[in-house]
């Protein structure tokens, strides 16, 4: 039995079969593709199906998903990246993932690898069920770092992470032994989550000071006075953290229930910092870096998004209005008498346009799993009500 025939075994479940896909197939994973993935999405599919792609069929051979995948080095360890995994929505939770899933995991053994990753949207709780199940755990970036030293940026090139927007990195290991990943858990949900948190304003305070160098210091240059060049950069650094808190308490609150406040936890998104650097560059605009709120009560950090649209929807309109409140505030505080004051309400001018972007504005895909998504899914109206509150201050302002 060759290697192919020992995985389709391996992974068949029920009538489903996993067999490597072959050119003919591509017409019939794009259709599978459009119904599975959101508008946005399944274009960037296409172009990356290749001999290392499964297909899952049923008993009369139709192909009812897909698996791309490919195999990368950092340092001296082989890694295994599921790039896309996807099945039929007429056919999903029967099974046919999981079977794909399983025979990527042996399709990676076989090539050497001893970890699989995955990257997966955080409220995605389909695929993340999926591949918790297969012993898949979160692996946030500080322990990334932790265990790859100077090999880490490897990782983020070879699984395709450094474009995912909203996402992280699921990890397993292949061989016997514990996924290195879990003890992030084991450690303290809460030190993983204040370490996010830092590493989230770290990542949003560095581009937006370079945003303000490279705009000259807006508001140091408008009160005429660069004694205040040095303290500018201070106070920017306490807008950004001021920012985050408030909007993070605000979302606490609206997340309170009947009985009592829910415990909730700060997970930053990896390549936040590499986004918002990469928008200050290209276009000297200021963009947060994005994390998320996720329920503290779970070991892993998800929602099963349709019970939790509700709960998602409040916490989104909570940041979208602190967020939309505070860069009032800084309209009306540069117009202050006291030169500090003034200057941190122009600083504030400056970076409320792009905490309005990520909270209001930044609904479409691939930014879905954004607090104005959540907020457009759960109450469009109130939704369209903060866009143009956004649209009434940026003309104001």
């Amino acid at each position: 039995m060759n290697a192919s025939a020992r995985a389709e075994a391996a992974a068949r479940q029920g009538e489903w079969a996993v067999r490597p896909a072959v050119a003919t197939d591509r017409g019939a994973l794009g259709r599978v593709a459009r119904r599975a993935f959101a508008p946005g999405f399944w274009p960037f599919l296409l172009p990356m199906l290749s001999k290392d792609t499964l297909v899952a069929t049923d008993a009369a051979g139709r192909i009812a998903g897909g698996a791309v995948l490919r195999t990368f080095r950092v340092g001296a360890e082989r890694f295994g990246v599921v790039y896309w995994i996807f099945s039929d929505p007429e056919v999903q939770g029967a099974g046919a993932g999981k079977a794909l899933l399983d025979a990527a995991l042996e399709w990676m053994r076989r090539r050497g690898c001893s970890r699989a990753v995955a990257s997966v949207d955080g409220y995605n709780s389909r695929s993340w069920n999926l591949f918790h199940g297969r012993g898949f755990r979160f692996w946030p970036a500080c322990r990334q770092w932790a265990q790859l030293g100077r090999s880490w940026p490897a990782l983020w090139w070879g699984s395709f992470h450094l474009l995912d927007v909203g996402n992280f990195l699921l990890e397993r290991k292949l061989a016997n032994g514990p996924c290195l990943a879990a003890d992030a858990h084991a450690r303290g949900p809460l030190a993983v989550s204040t370490v996010d948190a830092g590493y989230a304003v770290a990542g949003t305070v560095l581009p937006f000071w370079l945003v303000l160098w490279l705009r000259g210091l807006p508001g140091v240059e408008a009160l005429g006075d660069m004694s205040l060049a040095g303290p500018a950069y201070a106070l920017a650094a306490a807008v950004v953290a001021t920012a985050y808190l408030v909007a993070g308490l605000a979302a606490q609150a609206a997340a309170a229930g009947p009985g009592g406040r829910r415990p909730f936890l700060f997970r930053a998104w990896d390549t936040g910092p590499l986004l918002a650097t990469l928008v200050a560059v290209a276009f000297g605009g200021f963009l947060p870096a994005p994390g998320g709120w996720y329920d503290g009560a779970s070991a892993t950090p998800r929602y099963t998004t349709p019970q939790a649209r509700e709960l998602l929807g409040r916490m989104g309109l909570a940041g979208a209005a602190i967020t939309l409140f505070l860069w009032a505030v800084s309209i009306l505080g540069r117009q202050s008498g006291t030169s500090l004051w003034s200057l941190l309400g122009r600083l504030g001018t400056v970076a409320g346009p792009g905490f309005a972007l990520f909270y209001v504005l930044l609904f479409f895909p691939p930014f879905q799993a954004m607090p104005a998504a959540h907020l457009a899914r759960w109450k469009p109206g109130a939704w369209a009500l903060m866009v143009v509150a956004a649209i009434a201050l940026a003309w104001v302002a």
